[in-house]
């Protein structure tokens, strides 16, 4: 057995943390329910809403972290949306629904983001539905339940993406596990009966 040490921090506010990720270059990403926390190694630096700023992030519930394969940091809200972090300015692009747009995000509750091993990078909502993302024009491809069509997706509330080694992808949701066939955009439920 190793040897090893707890090192025991605490965040400046009180908050309730939804989602711990440390990136390649070793800082510590917190979500919380009162925004964005960076840690690194000695100080903290909190990301918060600013409604006259439109490069802060666009909600105080921060509910997912990912980094992809390229570095880039991904953080997903519950209630604004998608967020792309700008190292190099130390700002976010804001990906978020809109009604007018089909190409948009489907829903602004961000519940889970993932990456495939050939670079597909999808995002589940909690309502609407599983998104396919296209990171060069910022645009998304939107599989949503329809009560009409059995190879759709079962329920809108997307819980968990996860992927098998063969490259079949799991998606969990509220109302059972679904595997998505990428090439055909269609869905096999594992749960029967489902309306």
């Amino acid at each position: 057995m190793s040897n090893f040490e707890i090192t025991h921090f605490q965040l400046p506010i009180e908050t309730e943390a939804q989602d711990i990720l440390e990136d390649r270059y070793g800082f510590l990403w917190i979500a919380s329910t009162n925004g964005l926390w960076r840690f690194d190694g000695g100080n903290f630096k909190n990301y918060s809403k600013n409604e006259l700023e439109q490069t802060s992030i666009t909600d105080n519930h921060i509910s997912y972290l990912f980094e992809d394969s390229a570095g880039v940091l991904w953080v997903g809200t519950y209630g604004g949306g998608l967020l792309k972090y700008d190292r190099e300015y130390d700002r976010f692009q804001r990906f978020i629904h809109d009604e007018n747009n089909p190409e948009s995000l489907s829903f602004n509750e961000v519940r889970v983001i993932y990456e495939t091993a050939d670079k597909a990078f999808y995002i589940g909502t909690d309502g609407g539905g599983l998104n396919l993302m296209d990171r060069e024009t910022g645009t998304f491809k939107r599989y949503q339940h329809n009560t009409l069509d059995v190879e759709s997706i079962s329920h809108n509330n997307v819980l968990d993406i996860q992927e098998s080694p063969d490259g079949r992808l799991f998606i969990g949701t509220w109302i059972g596990l679904n595997i998505f066939h990428p090439n055909t955009g269609k869905f096999t439920r594992l749960v029967k009966n489902i309306p």
